[in-house]
């Protein structure tokens, strides 16, 4: 008669709650034997048939509310083991996204030697800005000699070139004055 006064709502309990409202088994015994005791009183026969149909009824709604009671208690136990049962599998899942979560922690290095490797690089990198400077410059450097170099090759040239037409000139005026002086 305990599981009456639960306050979770089962199927099993809101029969029996039903059944308990509607009538009381001792209350039901006795208003139905004087019942028919007092409306029949002349009929001693037809009383006791009457009163072994009744307590047979008593019976039957004694054996549907322990019915009831049992199916109550048996959804109620149903019910607190799925209470656990989800508490369980909360903490299951709980473990299994901790452990998700530290495997992936566990490929990246911590924050110091990230930190050492952030600085490292950034090093590498001003180095390497500063070899870059190095070779842009030197690279204008012989941009600027090769560009001198290409223009004294040329002046060469031209002074080559002038120093062949006057050789030329003087060789053809000498010409020009031994055949003069041979005649």
């Amino acid at each position: 008669m305990s599981y009456l006064t639960v306050q979770t709502k089962t199927k099993g309990e809101y029969e029996g709650v039903k059944l308990w409202k509607r009538l009381t088994c001792n209350d039901l015994y006795n208003t139905s034997i004087t019942r028919f005791s007092t409306a029949q009183a002349s009929k001693s026969v037809d009383k006791s048939l009457k009163i072994n149909t009744c307590y047979s009824q008593y019976q039957r709604m004694l054996s549907t509310l322990s019915q009831c009671e049992f199916s109550m208690g048996k959804t109620l136990l149903v019910y607190d083991m799925n209470l656990r049962e989800m508490e369980n599998y909360e903490k299951i899942y709980k473990d299994i996204e901790y452990d998700a979560l530290a495997k992936v922690i566990q490929h990246h290095p911590d924050r110091h030697e990230t930190l050492k490797q952030l600085e490292a690089l950034g090093k590498e990198l001003q180095n390497l800005s500063h070899i870059k400077e190095n070779v842009e410059d030197k690279l204008e450097l012989r941009r600027k000699q090769f560009h001198v170099l290409l223009s004294t090759i040329h002046e060469l040239q031209q002074t080559l070139e002038n120093d062949e037409k006057l050789s030329e000139a003087e060789e053809s005026q000498e010409t020009q004055m031994e055949a003069e002086a041979k005649q």
